[in-house]
Parts: C-alpha cells; sequence; structure tokens
C-alpha cells in the first residue's frame, strides 16, 4: 500500500513555512532561487529529526506512529466483494522516506512530487465480511500487516483566501496515488481462533494480495489525501501569503 506518509508532512511544512518567521530548524527557501526544488528537498531531509514526536507550535502532529481515520472498503465486483470497516490505524516507518522528484511551481501555487518508503509497519482494528476467490469470512478481530518499497505520487494545488483579511495559501483535497511491491496482512482471531483454518485464510489472503488491495486502495488514497490536506492547511493558517512566498 501506498503510504510514503512522512515525506509528505514534511513537503507541506517547507512549501507552507519558506521565508516565514521559520524557526531554526527549518530552512528557507527563496522564492527567486533558481534551484528551489534543491533547496525544498534539502529543507525537508533537515526536518526528519523533528517530525517524529510531532512539532506543536505549528500544529504538526507526530507522525511515528502516524495515526489514520477510519477506512471503509464497500465493493461488489464479479471477482471479490469485501464490506469493511477498518479502525485505530497506526502507522509506523514513514521516516525513513527518499525523495525521488520534485517539480514546483510556485507562481500557481501547485507541486508534484514522488517519493518511496523502503519499508512500514502497521495495525488496527478490522470488522470484515468478505467473499475472495471462494474465501468467505464474516468478523472482527486485530489487523497487522507491512508493506515493502512503496511509492507515492501526489500533487499539491492551492489557493489564495482571505483570514481576518489576510491573504493565505490553502489547499485543495490533494491528488494521491500510492503502490506497493510487497505485501504482508495479517487477519488475527479468524474463524474462532481455530489456528489452521485462520492460518490458511491469511496465506490464501496473501498470496492474492493483488486481488484485496486494488479494493483497498482508493480507500487508503483517499484517507491519505484528506489527512494531508488537513495538516498542510493548519500549517499554512499560521503564516501569511506574503510571509510564505515573498517576492
Amino acid at each position: 500500500m501506498k503510504m510514503n506518509i512522512r515525506f509528505n508532512i514534511l513537503i507541506l511544512m517547507v512549501l507552507c513555512l519558506a521565508e516565514a518567521k521559520l524557526p531554526s530548524y527549518i530552512h528557507v527557501c527563496k522564492k527567486s532561487d533558481p534551484d528551489i526544488a534543491k533547496c525544498i528537498i534539502d529543507s525537508v531531509y533537515s526536518l526528519k529529526p523533528k517530525l517524529a514526536n510531532g512539532i506543536p507550535e505549528l500544529n504538526v502532529p507526530s507522525t511515528e506512529p502516524l495515526l489514520l481515520e477510519k477506512i471503509q472498503l464497500r465493493t461488489g465486483q464479479s471477482r471479490t466483494k469485501i464490506d469493511a470497516n477498518l479502525t485505530n490505524l497506526q502507522v509506523w516507518g514513514v521516516t525513513s522516506f527518499e525523495i525521488l522528484e520534485l517539480r514546483p511551481d510556485v507562481t500557481k501555487n501547485r507541486f508534484i512530487f514522488k517519493s518511496k518508503v523502503p519499508h512500514i509497519y502497521f495495525k488496527g482494528d478490522y470488522d470484515l465480511n468478505m467473499d475472495i476467490l471462494l474465501l468467505k469470512y464474516k468478523g472482527q478481530g486485530p489487523l497487522s500487516g507491512n508493506f515493502t518499497d512503496l511509492s507515492l505520487d501526489a500533487v499539491l494545488k492551492g489557493h489564495i483566501t482571505k483570514i481576518n483579511g489576510v491573504d493565505h495559501i490553502q489547499f485543495r483535497k490533494f491528488a494521491v496515488r500510492v503502490e506497493f511491491s510487497h505485501t504482508n496482512i495479517e487477519l488475527s482471531n479468524l474463524f474462532d481462533n481455530q489456528r489452521n483454518l485462520g492460518n490458511a485464510t491469511n496465506q490464501v489472503l496473501n498470496e492474492n494480495s493483488e486481488v484485496l488491495l486494488t479494493e483497498i486502495k482508493p480507500a487508503l488514497e483517499n484517507a491519505l489525501a484528506s489527512k494531508f490536506t488537513d495538516i498542510a492547511n493548519n500549517i499554512c493558517k499560521t503564516f501569511s501569503y506574503d510571509e510564505l512566498f515573498p517576492n
């Protein structure tokens, strides 16, 4: 599952805080910098140590773990039927991101970036009714898993709005696309803890993970987009547009 989360929060902070009254741990990137993409990337990396525990003065929550809102899955395709609620989701490992590409257009308030994360671990709870590849199950319990070699593409589009008569930049809901190379998911408490049947079910799910992930991806991308947008806009409310992007 594409979940390069740490990088998103870092890039948002830099984009929203450049040239403002910045604390010492944020590097300034001038709007006129001929290599502003490199400057932003360097600034993002400089913020890594701060983000694991969060930055309260900038309304940035801890990202280790990153907490996601409830993810709801409602599908009824010919091969797959899933009706599920995934709750209490916590994600670890987002701090290990690597930035692959950043294309900023400050004049249009538009930013495109690509990144990857080597490994992510997550856990939460599930309430599930599924019918996949002749495998039927209905129940609830703990959920855990990990993803390796995640990639994430995102597009940030901002607009200028007035807050208390002053121009501020705010972002529309991000466009996020995630991909994963390898996935492992484990559902606990399957079949009233009948270990053999539960193990067999998890094995079938992981051997056919592309079927399950095809259904999960849109809901996951939507959850991540909402999370990133809220974080970016909360940060940007603190500083005026002229402070963020002076000429």
